[in-house]
Formats: structure tokens, sequence, C-alpha cells
């Protein structure tokens, strides 16, 4: 898609004297800024014959392009037929070989880890989920979640992905048992790339171990959560960190959680960070929004692998061991060297707890996430679907009075409710998803209009005047680690009997027990309305009910098939959406584009 060269882009040629050489670095800056990491030298307008022969002939291009292999002392390097920025080439290229050379070294120690596992299995360690839960797996269930922890157990770098509801918690729970049971003091840090996100991981890792023995349980709650910033030691005004290749991070084991967000230049960053001796796992959803800054690094790293869940001889073997009756196939059988670098990582979570694999809200996100419209429209549309999927299928202000008062009778619960505490958990049952800011139907809009019926229908409840009014619901949106509030924590402004009836923001702790928090809003330096909330913000989070709003215009670029699965994914029991037949499809045919060399260099 071609459009006007921005300022930065703009700023960015000026360092080139070369008027062909100023354009060439517009482009690839235009491109960088839409998230991609480079670019075939066929989209590159005037250079688009200019492949590796042209480059190397051209005396303007040498001076500023390096080609293949040779020394990276160029601003531009052009690699099989892809030009890049230097940077992240090398980004990407660190990538690749720190991958490489962990699943080597899994390789190497495959026999040992083996050992140390059937040792455990001797002592009763049994990471079966289905045997655990008590469930009646059906003999052709795969127990994705078991073949998930011990590939990991054996690997140096591993990556669990799975849709909502998969286990990717309870199975990271049973991994981290398996840790320590095989190193009582094992290093731990669990990091995300959100303040939000790391702490949501923590929460859930403890209200999953709640049945495991005392001594397993405290171990797990000394764990502490970091942003992938703070793990790393950010550096303020610097694109470097603390930890790097030279001063390495001081744990054994490195997760990441919610790793469909993570941008190529941080990943780079944390593998250059974690020694040799540092295993490292990454959880998310593979098919989820990709990082808001370069690249679309999980997808990425899967795709790698071609087809995913295939398992050597001796992994299926190993992992039967573990199962309560072993399995008759665990995807395609295979040696160990035949399968390709990012085969041997990857574990796919495919069984839903959350959703029923004939419940509409599981179906619904099946078939968008498929690009099917025509399945999705009749979905939305079906009588018999409404107790978990229901459709204003119009836009505008004719239809947004009857929109409004679903969401009013939606928020009437916290409203009402005099303690904070369940104030906050009715106001976490329901949100409302945008995937825009501007615009009619885009985040600002919403939440006035929201506001505006909050104060009409309960104004003697709601305040009316101040800015922070009483049960006005606040989004942080910057990491506060002097108050220790993240971004996407949510609040309520609520009277401190303590404080003379003082209003105040209401957080819950995050702290083992549970609890509450309270700040002057004058502290509070970020923050936001949060009746609405973008797509974008809603990652990783999980409400009983969402409306999805869709934006006016169908030629909206934002709107895609990534980001109508993750709306609709946010919900555990009901999906209501807000816009046109038009704009769903054309959103659904859209997907969100990468550009990147990380799936083909790793194949």
């Amino acid at each position: 898609m071609s459009r006007a060269p921005s300022d930065l882009s703009r700023q960015f040629a000026d360092f080139f004297p070369d008027p062909a050489v100023r354009g060439l670095a517009t482009s690839l800056m235009d491109r960088i800024l839409d998230g991609h990491i480079c670019v075939p030298c066929s989209d590159l307008g005037a250079v688009s014959d200019s492949a590796s022969d042209q480059f190397r002939l051209d005396g303007d291009a040498v001076k500023w392009v390096s080609v293949g292999d040779e020394a990276l002392n160029r601003p531009f390097v052009l690699y099989n037929e892809m030009l890049y920025m230097q940077r992240y080439f090398r980004y990407e290229t660190d990538i690749v070989e720190r991958i490489r050379a962990r699943v080597e070294q899994t390789h190497l120690k495959w026999s040992v880890r083996t050992d140390d596992l059937k040792t455990l299995l001797a002592a009763g360690y049994a990471p079966a989920y289905g045997a655990r839960a008590g469930e009646d797996w059906r003999q052709e269930q795969t127990d994705w979640q078991t073949a998930a922890v011990v590939r990991a157990l054996c690997s140096d770098f591993g990556i669990i992905t799975g849709g909502p509801g998969t286990g990717k918690t309870t199975t990271l729970v049973r991994l981290l048992e398996g840790v320590y049971r095989l190193n009582p003091q094992a290093r731990v840090a669990l990091s995300a790339p959100t303040g939000k996100a790391s702490m949501r991981m923590l929460e859930s890792i403890r209200q999953q171990s709640s049945h495991l023995p005392e001594n397993l349980q405290q171990w797990l709650n000394q764990l502490k959560p970091f942003t992938l910033h703070r793990l790393l030691g950010y550096v303020p005004h610097s694109i470097y960190f603390k930890h790097n290749r030279d001063r390495h991070l001081p744990f054994d084991w490195v997760v990441v959680d919610e790793a469909s967000m993570v941008d190529v230049p941080m990943f780079a960053k944390l593998m250059e960070a974690c020694g040799p001796e540092t295993r490292l796992l990454l959880l998310g959803d593979k098919d989820q929004l990709a990082s808001v800054e370069s690249g679309s690094l999980l997808g990425d790293l899967c795709a790698s692998a071609d087809e995913l869940n295939r398992f050597s001889k001796a992994e299926r073997e190993l992992i039967n061991s573990f199962v309560p009756r072993p399995f008759q196939q665990l995807g395609a059988e295979a040696e160990a060297a035949d399968l390709p670098p990012m085969g041997r990582c990857i574990t796919e979570l495919r069984y839903s707890h959350r959703f029923d694999t004939a419940g509409g809200v599981g179906r619904l996100a099946r078939v968008v996430l498929a690009g099917q419209a025509d399945e999705a429209v009749q979905l939305l549309r079906d009588p018999t679907e409404r107790k978990e999927l229901f459709w204003y299928p119009d836009s505008g202000s004719v239809f947004w009075e009857t929109v409004l008062e679903d969401v009013l009778q939606a928020y009437q619960a916290y409203v009402e409710e005099e303690d904070v505490a369940k104030a906050l958990e009715w106001f976490k049952g329901y949100r409302v998803l945008t995937p825009v800011r501007e615009g009619q139907q885009g985040l600002y809009a919403l939440n006035l209009k929201i506001e505006e019926g909050m104060r009409r229908r309960y104004a003697d409840r709601v305040g009316q005047r101040e800015v922070y009014y009483r049960n006005r619901p606040l989004l942080v949106t910057r990491n506060d680690y002097a108050l220790g509030l993240f971004n996407g924590d949510v609040g309520l402004v609520r009277p401190d009997p303590t404080h003379n009836g003082q209003l105040r923001v209401w957080f819950e702790s995050g702290e083992e027990g549970g609890g509450l928090r309270s700040f002057h809003p004058s502290a509070i330096n970020a923050c936001e309305t949060a009746y609405a909330m973008t797509i974008h913000k809603s990652q990783g989070s999980e409400f009983d009910r969402v409306l999805v709003v869709l934006p006016e215009r169908e030629e909206n670029k934002l709107l895609t098939r990534e980001l109508i699965y993750t709306g609709i994914t946010r919900a555990r029991r009901q999906v209501v959406m807000w816009g046109t037949e038009s704009v769903l499809r054309a959103g659904m045919e859209r997907r969100i584009q990468r550009i990147s060399g990380l799936a083909e260099r790793l194949k």
C-alpha cells in the first residue's frame, strides 16, 4: 500500500546525499514504521529491478548497501532479495543464530535430560493434565499439555502456543513443578511485555497451584514478575539494556508470557541477555494480534516449523511414559534430525477448556480466524445462538441508543455494589472493545457517550461534574514502578471512609491474599476512562461478556481478521457484535502482514 512519506522517513532520508538512495531510504523507513522488518526489492518502486548484481555494479548504491554475507559496514543490507536496514538485519540474524545454537545444545543434552525426567517419573512426577484434573479424556484426545511440558523440560528454547482456554498457564505450572523437582534452587524469571500481563501470569500461577505441596507453593510464591524492560534493565533514552551479551541475566529459566506482543528488536536483546545456561520459554497465541512495534515474532517463529506438533520417535516414547495410557499417535513420526529446527521447539495446545467445541463463541472465533465470512455472518444471525452471540448489524446514532441500553444494564451491577472489591469484580465481567480510538465508534467517542448515559441512568451514584467522579473506571496507560501500577491496570474512583470520604482510586493489590490499594487521583500520571478500551489494550484479559464495536467504514485498515479474533476471544460466555456486515466482511478479508525473513531463514 503506497502512502505519503512520513516526516520521520524524510528526516532519515536527508542523511543520504544521493537522491536515488534518499528515495530508497524513505521507502524502507516507511515500511519499518508500518511494522515490517525488511522489504522485497521488487516493492521498492524506482529500484524494483535492483537485485544483488545490480547493487554490486551500481557505483552509487554500493556505497550504502552491503550485499549478502559481506561485512555489514553500510546502512542497508541486501539479503535473499530483501532489503533491510542494517540494525534490523542484525536483530534478525542474531535471533536465527541463537535459536539454532540452542537447538543444537538441546540435541547434545537430550540423553542427560531424558534420564533426569525418567528419574522424576519414578519419583511420582506426573504432569498429565487430564489425569490430575479428573477429566474424562477420550482415547483420541491427545494430552498436548503433557507433550508440551516434557518437550520444554528437555529444551534450551521452547514455545508453547495455543488459543484461549487451551491451558497455557496450567501447562506452565506443571512445567514449573518439574523445574523445582529437578532443582529446588532453580532461579526463574516470569516476564511479559507489559506489567499487567506479568502480574496476571503470576496471579494465574498462584491460583492454579493451590493444590500443590506446601514447599512447592512457597517456591512459586517467591517468583517475581517482570516486564521485559525491567528484566533486561532499561536504560533511559537508549536502545540498550543493562543485561546484554556481556552481562547475562542471573536466571536458570526465563519465561515470557503473551509472546505475541513481543517485537523483533526486543526479542533479539532478550536472547542476547540469556546466557548459554539460561533456558528460554515463550507462551502465547500465535493467531492473536502481533506487536505494535516491528515484526510478528511469535507468528514467524511458529510458521518456520511448517507443521506443528511433530515429534521424533524418541520424544514420543518419552512423552507416552508420562501419560495414563499411551497415545496411538503423537503427530507424524520422524527422526529428530529430519524435523526443521523450530519443529523441535514448539508445541501447540489444541483443546480449549474455556470454549465448548459446539459453543457459539468458540465456533465464531474459529471461522473468523479461518476467514470464513459467510459462516461468521450465519452464526451471528442464528437465533439459536443468542445465549452466546448477539449482533447489532448496523452502525451510527440510530442504533446507538439500543446498544447503550445494553451497556448501561451490564454496568449496573458494579455501580450499585457498595463493597469496592466486589465492585471491581463486577466491572471485570463486561467490557466494550473497539479497534480504533477515533471516529464515532472509536474509543474516545464511546467513552464519552457511555459516561453521559451512566450519569443520566445512575445520577445518585455517578458523579456529575468532577474529572475524577465517583464510580469512574480508570485504565492505567503507563507503568509506574514507584506506585506498583502497570499499563492495563483498572481501578475505580470511590470515596475512602478512612480519609473523610475523599475520592480515591482503588485497585486490586495483586499480592497473594488479595486486598485493595488506593491512591489520590493526582498521584496517577497516565490514565483514561475504561468503560471502553481498545482491543490492543485488552490482549491477555478475559471478561464474561464483551461488546465488540466495529468501525463505521469498511476501508479502515486497522480492522483485520486477527484483531476481530482477539476481540471475540476476550469473552468467556458471550460476544455482542455491533457493526455492519460489510465492515465485518472487509475486516475478515484483511490480514496483518508483516514482512520479515525470519521464518524462511529458520527453516
